[in-house]
């Protein structure tokens, strides 16, 4: 890595070999009756223009609306929001940097309230340049609650963490979490890592964040993290949805952000 050997029997102890080790992030502690429905989805859009989406969106939220939702991939959020009829109901943010890098982040304007936004470099991609980690700070409108919700695309090849290495790419994403973040925030971190759960990249991201929902394509490189615990994630670890003529599935879960004795029912 960087030219530089490291031991990593245990990934959790130390970062990039040239870095301090890896950034700690809060955990969450409940204080209101809440829960967020999340979904994380690479749309492909060089092929498919963004295909299905707009389908797998509504089929997926008759009974309970998402909250947030990430693209990767991701060229132009307004016309998925137009052709489900949801435009009044959410806004969108669009990061691009260059082609390659084309992040999504979709939240739903009648529940929470958006106090700020940004982006970073965290990677680079041995093919496409450079890799960015996408972020949104919100405030549920009527209990006060804060959600960081942050949105990434990896660097290929799968599982080598681009030209940096895993181990760097792992910690350049907690690093950013950690940042951003604020004391008492709900941190979810979800994307599509270009790496499963073999990698650096996500043991380390492990070391930090519970692993509440991994997808079915490429052996899982389709991800959500969060800072709660994992006793608070229904379904398991997420559930793969139809994905259209995208190569990727969606990936949703619902996270009860609830104190620990909540009685609060999974979807």
């Amino acid at each position: 890595c960087n030219g530089k050997w490291g031991n990593f029997n245990d990934p959790c102890t130390w970062g990039h070999p040239p870095a301090p080790p890896l950034p700690k992030i809060r955990n969450h502690v409940g204080k209101v009756k809440l829960g967020v429905k999340i979904l994380t989805y690479n749309l492909e859009w060089w092929k498919t223009g963004g295909g299905a989406a707009p389908f797998v969106m509504e089929s997926s939220s008759k009974k309970i609306p998402y909250d947030v939702m990430g693209f990767q991939e991701c060229e132009n959020p307004w016309q998925l929001l137009w052709q489900a009829d949801w435009q009044s109901d959410y806004h969108a943010i669009h990061v691009a940097h260059g082609r390659a890098v084309q992040l999504c982040i979709a939240y739903r304007n009648t529940t929470w309230k958006l106090l700020n936004s940004g982006d970073a470099w965290v990677s680079q991609d041995q093919k496409y340049g450079s890799r960015y980690v996408m972020w949104v700070r919100l405030q549920h409108i009527k209990t006060k609650e804060m959600i960081f919700f942050a949105n990434h695309q990896g660097p290929l090849p799968l599982n080598l963490g681009g030209i940096p290495g895993s181990p760097s790419t792992g910690s350049a994403l907690l690093g950013q979490v950690a940042h951003n973040s604020q004391p008492g925030d709900a941190i979810i971190l979800v994307g599509d890592f270009n790496a499963d759960g073999g990698s650096l990249t996500i043991r380390q991201l492990e070391c930090r964040m519970n692993h509440v929902a991994w997808g079915d394509k490429y052996n899982g490189v389709d991800n959500i993290f969060a800072n709660v615990a994992f006793s608070h994630i229904s379904r398991g670890h997420g559930k793969s949805l139809y994905g259209g003529n995208s190569d990727h599935d969606a990936l949703e879960v619902f996270v009860d952000l609830s104190p620990k004795d909540s009685d609060m029912a999974f979807l």
